[in-house]
């Protein structure tokens, strides 16, 4: 049976089911988190490599989107939450993102007591304005007050050399050193993330 593509989910998921994509910049993990979670987290292996591919699936809910295939150097205990995860299509604020809220009721590991109760899928940029799509993880640990936050980039499936993919979404002005850029910079870090590019 030919590997079919919905057509929500043909920005976010391999053209064919060989194809790969791979971890980029910029990544991040909260502070009050990152001791714990860095040894598990993807963007935090050094010079290794970390490959991927999504494909769609469906089940009776709707379609969604998954990972198809991780390279063998990913943490065992993050390949067990990444493979049951359901990024279903949504719609945040006017922007098309995928995101799995049911995570959190699925039975996965925890890491150093961290779990993982929420996955969102978003687009977005990295530190050359180049495209990138991002993965934004919410955390929730025993005696800790709040969920934390982490996120990974990933180079898009599509071609980015195609101008409509370089090209910033409309309204949006963003360029390096602008009062834009530099909002977006203080925003980010009254999160209190760490930030790796």
């Amino acid at each position: 049976m030919p590997y079919m593509i919905p057509e929500i989910l043909k920005p976010w998921v391999a053209k064919d089911p060989n194809q790969r994509t791979h971890v980029s910049t910029p990544c991040f993990i909260d502070p009050d988190a990152i001791e714990d979670l860095a040894f598990y987290h993807p963007g935090f292996a050094g010079s290794l490599e970390q490959a991927m591919a999504h494909v769609a699936d469906e089940d009776a809910n709707g379609v969604f989107a998954r990972f198809g295939t991780l390279s063998e150097n990913w943490h065992e205990k993050f390949v067990a939450v990444a493979m049951k995860l359901k990024l279903r299509p949504a719609v945040s604020n006017g922007r098309a993102i995928l995101i799995d809220t049911a995570i959190a009721k699925v039975n996965t590991p925890d890491m150093h007591g961290w779990k993982v109760i929420e996955w969102k899928v978003v687009k977005g940029y990295n530190e050359n304005l180049d495209r990138v799509h991002q993965d934004f993880i919410l955390w929730t640990k025993d005696g800790v007050d709040r969920p934390v936050l982490s996120m990974f980039s990933w180079l898009p499936y599509e071609d980015l050399e195609q101008p409509a993919d370089l090209a910033a979404p409309a309204g949006l002005q963003v360029r390096r050193g602008t009062p834009a850029l530099r909002r977006a910079i203080a925003s980010a870090r009254s999160l209190n993330v760490q930030v790796a590019f």
